[in-house]
């Protein structure tokens, strides 16, 4: 196969990202689950203050990572990470565009069809609070256009998410700054198609109020918009929300729809990264640790409210001891869960948490061989021509492995075309 498509290779392709000089450490073992400490370095290098990250919805901007860089005052960055060169290693590079400028960029999110398109949208946060605004830039290439979208500016914006419904981007705002004190006035913005903007949720019917949001928001696969809250009062104490338009009025503060799913008292960090995974099981950071929720008593949340404290074997920390504080964690389309990492010595660092065997891919003479651990027990290649929507056709390659020094490695003649090949477990 002549070109091998980052999405297609994705496993393949993690252990090599890099933004300058890279290393891999701490080989993932293969199990059933995860186990502490089953990560490894993906990215790493000179580059300072790495945040939000998305993957793109096909176009020009594929499916590859893309990852912001915050620089505050300007100078601040979007990196692509893909494999330019196609020998199965990615490469960083800053995103070339046309137009306005993105001087601080703090969070990104692409669009998922609908009015919204696929085009890539990020929100500005310069150190002066009337040039804030949510920027679209256009999916399409060499040099993709940006504009500004939102109609307004934002005064303390942490982070941005689409809606389910695709109508609206969500904007969590923090502390609006009122001057008043002692009054919770943290909102949730919404950004209409057209750019308008306007309030979504001010958090009345939630028990502790709105007071000071503090991370980058998630979205959970069932729809629920998912954040941390800083109550200031009472107890100057941290809880996870989330908030949700059950009832289709256009938005998520009426009785019912916000919930709190961990309450006060939480180790809930200040900058704590969210995400979920396609089975809906939600992943929390503090400091270097990650932890994973499973509502396993069906009541909706993480959390015993007569007890104050987590429900019963609701959660296990997954990760521990990483190389510095995470600031935010996402969820890849093969369902890798990802975490950028601010390292004590300054540099910022992408890990991948996997349980799943990770692929190496080389080159030689036309070919290409894959490999991959021989303890995988249970996984099949598979190959298919296509990742569009309706032509998607996953079939077994014929078992023509070989065993190496515990590792199972198949050899294919490069074509024309591309062509994606993926490991899959067989279920009994």
């Amino acid at each position: 196969m002549q070109n091998l498509p980052y999405r297609g290779f994705l496993k393949a392709l993690l252990p090599t990202l890099f933004l300058g000089a890279w290393t891999t450490r701490a080989q993932p073992v293969v199990d059933s689950g995860l186990e502490v400490n089953e990560f490894f370095r993906v990215a790493n290098g000179t580059s300072r203050g790495l945040g939000d990250m998305a993957w793109g919805n096909g176009g020009f901007f594929g499916n590859d990572l893309y990852v912001l860089e915050g620089q505050w005052s300007s100078g601040g960055k979007i990196y692509r990470i893909t494999d330019t060169n196609q020998d199965g290693v990615g490469e960083a590079t800053t995103l070339a565009t046309t137009g306005q400028s993105i001087l601080n960029p703090a969070s990104l999110v692409f669009g998922t069809g609908g009015d919204f398109g696929t085009d890539l949208y990020v929100m500005d946060y310069p150190s002066s609070t009337s040039l804030r605004y949510v920027f679209r830039i256009s999916n399409s290439g060499p040099t993709p256009t940006v504009s500004r979208f939102s109609a307004s500016t934002f005064f303390n914006p942490l982070g941005i998410r689409i809606a389910p419904d695709k109508q609206r981007i969500l904007v969590n705002n923090t502390q609006y700054f009122t001057g008043q004190v002692g009054v919770p006035d943290a909102t949730i913005f919404q950004i209409s198609t057209t750019g308008a903007v306007s309030t979504w949720s001010n958090g009345s019917n939630n028990p502790n109020d709105l007071w000071d949001i503090n991370n980058v928001p998630t979205m959970s696969p069932d729809g629920w918009f998912t954040f941390s809250n800083h109550s200031v009062n009472p107890g100057n104490k941290r809880e996870i929300i989330q908030c949700k338009d059950l009832n289709g009025d256009g938005d998520g503060q009426d009785a019912g729809e916000i919930r709190v799913i961990v309450g006060l008292g939480a180790p809930v960090g200040q900058q704590a990264g969210f995400a979920y995974d396609a089975s809906g099981r939600f992943y929390h950071s503090t400091g270097s640790d990650i932890y994973r929720y499973t509502d396993l008593n069906g009541d909706l949340d993480y959390w015993d409210f007569d007890q104050s404290d987590f429900d019963a074997g609701e959660r296990e920390r997954i990760v521990q001891g990483l190389s510095g504080n995470v600031l935010a964690m996402n969820v890849s389309p093969d369902d890798n869960l990802y975490a950028v990492v601010n390292e004590s010595a300054g540099d910022s660092v992408i890990y991948q948490v996997t349980d799943k065997p990770r692929i190496s891919v080389t080159r030689s003479n036309g070919s290409v061989t894959l490999s991959w651990p021989a303890s995988a027990a249970g996984f099949n290649l598979q190959q298919s021509d296509s990742l569009a929507p309706g032509m998607i056709s996953w079939n077994d390659v014929p078992d023509s492995s070989q065993e190496v020094d515990g590792q199972k490695s198949v050899s294919k003649t490069s074509t024309s075309g591309a062509g994606y090949l993926r490991l899959r477990k067989s279920v009994e």
